[in-house]
This record gives structure tokens, sequence and C-alpha cells, in this order.
């Protein structure tokens, strides 16, 4: 599922057009920048993390159970 939440389309309300060139250049080169921060950064659904940590936990605690588990069968 993709989910495009970043994207705004805008459409102009003005009756006549506005020639804003400088706020124009401000934002293109404010999200240059910000792109160049994120470029190394991957964006990973919450409920994959939330299943890895599932899958950990679970590994985990099953081998703290295992672990009773064979102590038992020694003192029968």
């Amino acid at each position: 599922m993709l989910c495009f939440s970043n994207i705004k389309i805008f459409s102009p309300l003005a009756e006549t057009p506005i020639d804003d060139s400088e706020r124009i250049h401000l934002t293109v080169k404010r999200n240059y920048a910000m792109t160049e921060e994120t470029s190394s950064t991957i964006t990973v659904p919450a409920t994959f993390i939330f299943r890895m940590l599932t899958s950990i936990y679970r590994l985990r605690h099953s081998e703290d159970m295992s672990g009773l588990d064979d102590d038992d069968d020694d003192n029968d």
C-alpha cells in the first residue's frame, strides 16, 4: 500500500497571477535541502516494526521457557 500524504496539489485561487519569485525560489531551495538531508533515510511501516518486535519477543520468551522445561525434565 502506497501512501502519498506528503504530496499536495494546489489550485490557483487568485483572479490575477501573482509573481512571488523570491518565495518560490526559497521554497524550492528548502525542499532541495530537506531532500538531501533525508536521502539516506528509509521509512518502515509501523506494522512491520511491531511484527518484528513481537517475533523477537517470542523468540526470547520461548528460549527462556525451553530452558525451564529442560531443567524440569532432569529432576523427574
